[in-house]
């Protein structure tokens, strides 16, 4: 039996204004696959992050890592939730406030080296009106900008 790590990376090709094309390149060279098997998805529409996590949960994945802005993150993150499935994050969004507060690095191959490493944390997670969060809500005003950059087609 491996003692490899299985991850699922869910890229948000929509997120942000960086080059996540990349991605699947940086991968492919830096990820350490003696030390874990992955695979890569793609996520296609709001809400989709949440599905491709509930495969990873049942895939038996070990973690699934969040490329994207702090939507994605809030998506995945959330369905793992309760788990014992790690989340990780390469920042790939316009403000990168999540990875930023827990000092993940901001350049995509070092974030895919603390990966290789993988030493997961525990973090704090909360609930606003019954819905559970990683990180980042809002209400009133901020809410509302919110809603509407999310409607917007170029960021």
């Amino acid at each position: 039996m491996s003692d490899r790590k299985r991850i699922r990376f869910i890229l948000n090709p929509f997120s942000g204004v960086g080059r996540k094309k990349i991605i699947p390149v940086l991968l492919e060279e830096l990820i350490d696959s003696s030390k874990i098997e992955y695979d890569l998805c793609y996520t296609e529409s709001a809400g989709h992050a949440v599905d491709l996590t509930k495969e990873a949960l049942d895939k038996g994945c070990d973690a699934v890592v969040a490329v994207g802005g702090d939507g994605s993150i809030n998506e995945v993150g959330r369905t793992l939730i309760g788990t014992d499935t790690a989340l990780g994050i390469i920042p790939g969004g316009s403000g990168n406030g999540i990875a930023r507060s827990f000092g993940i690095p901001l350049k995509h191959r070092k974030a895919i080296e603390r990966i290789n490493a993988f030493e997961p944390v525990t973090i704090d997670t909360g609930v606003m009106d019954d819905r559970p969060f990683i990180g980042i809500a809002g209400i009133g005003f901020d809410a509302h900008i919110s809603k509407r950059f999310v409607k917007r087609k170029i960021r």
